[in-house]
């Protein structure tokens, strides 16, 4: 059973009519989606993919691994709220929620945040961070994610530029100093793995991004 202690809400609305989704706050300043800033990333990687199998091919491979990405992720905010119908889902997604759940289970203690939302006007982005908490002691922010294949490090760069956005939103919002960012994935039919790095390992290389992104600066 964890504990919880959830920071302040933040009301954000999401506007997805134009061609990048964006979250206005309540004083209604825009924010583009970290998501959808940080995509740039993976742009060409999925360009050439979708030329391989195919356009069709391609959007019904995204929808189903969108689907059991939402799937596995309501399960897992289940299960830290401690609301015992966390399990009432498919097996294939209880198998991944459970690699997830055992780092969560030998390290989480209070929770601060599930699927809270925040903003951070240096960086001009918003989203909804997946877990803030206490991981193995330290005041943290928690991502998780769910993969095909595994993925080393280097793979999944715009991972850790989204939690760390997402610390520097906490700093920035509530004034609480975050210790370390922690990815958590769920790799389908194999393990878990958890990546965990001091917050600020991408703290420039994030605000760089972000800096360049809305500066139209990126290639």
């Amino acid at each position: 059973m964890f504990q919880h202690d959830f920071l302040p809400s933040v009301s954000l609305a999401r506007d997805d009519s134009g061609p990048t989704r964006v979250y206005l706050n309540e004083e209604n300043e825009s924010f583009v989606s970290v998501t959808a800033a940080l995509s740039h990333l993976s742009r060409k990687g999925i360009s050439e993919w979708k030329k391989r199998v195919g356009e069709d091919e391609a959007k019904r491979v995204g929808m189903k691994a969108a689907r059991f990405g939402t799937s596995v992720h309501d399960s897992l905010e289940k299960y830290c709220y401690n609301d015992p119908q966390w399990k009432d889902v498919m097996p294939t997604t209880l198998s991944s929620v459970n690699m997830i759940r055992e780092y969560l289970d030998k390290n989480v203690t209070t929770i601060y945040g599930l699927e809270h939302q925040m903003f951070s006007r240096e960086l001009k982005t918003a989203g909804t961070v997946d877990c803030v908490c206490d991981y193995n002691s330290k005041f943290s922010v928690v991502d998780f994610k769910t993969s095909k294949r595994v993925k080393t490090a280097d793979q999944i760069l715009s991972y850790f530029l989204q939690c760390t956005a997402y610390g520097i939103m906490i700093e920035e919002l509530y004034d609480r100093k975050v210790e370390q960012i922690v990815v958590l994935m769920a790799v389908t039919d194999t393990r878990g793995i958890e990546f965990v790095y001091p917050f600020d390992t991408f703290h420039n290389k994030t605000k760089n991004y972000f800096r360049y992104s809305h500066d139209g600066l990126l290639t």
